[in-house]
This record gives C-alpha cells, sequence and structure tokens, in this order.
C-alpha cells in the first residue's frame, strides 16, 4: 500500500521492477515522502510467466482514490501497461512497421474538491508485458521501423504553489519483454 502524505507525490506502479518514490518540493530542495509500490511476480521459476499484471500509480489523495474523476478520463492518467501476447506455430515474422507498446501512462496533477483545493500528483503506471511464443523470430525484409516497448509511464508534477512548493509523483517501473 502506498502511504498518504498531503502536498506528497504518490509512489510509481511497480511490477517486476520498482516504481518510483513520491516526493515533495521546495525552492531548496526535494525531499522523498512516498514509497512505490512492491515488486512482485519476481522470483518465478524458470520458464514460467508472470501471474499478475503490472501496478498502476498512486493517486496521491488517499479519500479519493476510488471515486477520483480526474484519474478516470480517457488519457487514463497513472494506469498500468497492458499485456501483448503474439504467438506463432513457426517462425515469427516482424516485417515491415511494426509496433507493439505497452506503456503505463503518466501520472498527472490531482487535487482535493473541497474548499482547501490540496494538490498533489498521482504516480506513473507500471510498463506491460510484451511476449513473443514462437520457434524463431525473424525481422523479415529488413525495411520498415520495429517498436517493441514496456515503459513505466512518466512523473506527474505540480506546479509550485505560492511558497515554492509542490509535489512529484514517482514514475512507473518497467515492464517486461520476452
Amino acid at each position: 500500500t502506498r502511504q498518504y502524505n498531503a502536498k506528497c507525490g504518490a509512489g510509481g506502479g511497480s511490477h517486476l521492477g520498482s516504481g518510483g518514490f513520491g516526493a515533495k518540493f521546495d525552492s531548496a530542495e526535494v525531499t522523498a515522502c512516498t514509497v512505490p509500490g512492491g515488486i512482485y511476480d519476481e522470483n518465478l521459476p524458470a520458464g514460467l510467466l508472470p501471474t499478475q499484471g503490472s501496478s498502476g500509480g498512486g493517486c496521491g489523495i488517499w479519500p479519493l482514490c476510488s471515486s477520483s474523476k480526474q484519474l478516470a478520463t480517457p488519457s487514463r492518467p497513472s494506469t498500468a501497461g497492458g499485456l501483448i501476447f503474439v504467438a506463432s506455430r513457426g517462425t515469427l515474422t516482424l516485417d515491415g512497421d511494426v509496433t507493439m507498446e505497452a506503456d503505463g501512462f503518466a501520472g498527472t496533477h490531482v487535487r482535493t474538491p473541497s474548499q482547501y483545493m490540496i494538490w498533489t500528483a498521482s504516480g506513473g503506471g507500471a510498463g506491460g508485458q510484451i511476449f513473443l511464443w514462437a520457434s524463431s523470430v525473424s525481422p523479415g525484409d529488413g525495411l520498415g521501423v520495429r517498436v517493441l516497448q514496456a515503459q513505466g509511464g512518466d512523473i506527474g508534477c505540480t506546479q509550485p504553489d505560492g511558497e515554492g512548493a509542490g509535489a512529484i509523483g514517482g514514475a512507473g517501473g518497467g515492464g517486461l519483454f520476452g
């Protein structure tokens, strides 16, 4: 579980790699103040695939996590990357332009809907998983661009307040490609 701390960014999402710490800043320094979600599925026996999906970043305002309209938008801030699974009985050929992305989404600034207007930052979602299951993988004709990535989502950040203070949500941990 992620710690709640007003004016402190939330931790980033994790899976096989750890997300980043949430932090707060002022005009003089940046201080880590929340932890990312814990790593899991890291000690799997050889040949076994992960059993759980990646986690999203923390929302930053504990009482509002389940109902935050700011995190339930079409841009889906703080969401973890998904799962891409491609199987072939023989050779899997990646011909022409091929893009497979299971990236986590960046964190964003969030605020309480109360009179106090507390701003903080959600953490980035962890990168997802890409699995290619085949006897071999071929680049095909060698023409075109091939993008295969499962990156963690970027940090979320607030603007400094009148006193120069703000919050930074941790980045999401990297995903898995196998």
